[in-house]
C-alpha cells in the first residue's frame, strides 16, 4: 500500500479499513477481525465498520458518512462517534 498523508486519510485507513500504521505513512493490512457495511446512496454515502458478529441494531459502530453535492460529488466527510453508532440508524445519527 502506499504512502498515505492527510487526517481524513488517515481516519480512513485507521478507523473504517482494517489496517494497521507502519511508519512514515505507510499502512499494512491488519488481522482484525472487523466487518464492513457501505450505503451509497444520491446525497451520502455512509461506511460502516463493527466487530464481527454485531448486529445492525448495535450501538458499536464507527460510521463516516461522505456528503454528496447534487451532481454526486463528495463534499464533506463528517464522523459518528467511535464504536457508539447504530448502522440501522445511519442516516438519522450524530455525526461530527
Amino acid at each position: 500500500m502506499g504512502v498515505v498523508s492527510g487526517r481524513y486519510a488517515e481516519r480512513d485507513l485507521v478507523r473504517v479499513l482494517p489496517v494497521r500504521p507502519l511508519e512514515a505513512g505507510e499502512y499494512v493490512a491488519a488481522a482484525t477481525n472487523v466487518q464492513l457495511r457501505y450505503d451509497i446512496g444520491s446525497s451520502a454515502i455512509y461506511v460502516g465498520e463493527a466487530e464481527k458478529g454485531a448486529a445492525a441494531g448495535d450501538a458499536v459502530w464507527t460510521i463516516k458518512k461522505v456528503i454528496l453535492d447534487g451532481s454526486g460529488n463528495p463534499t464533506q466527510q463528517v464522523w459518528s462517534g467511535d464504536r457508539t453508532a447504530i448502522w440501522n440508524d445511519r442516516t438519522t445519527e450524530s455525526y461530527s
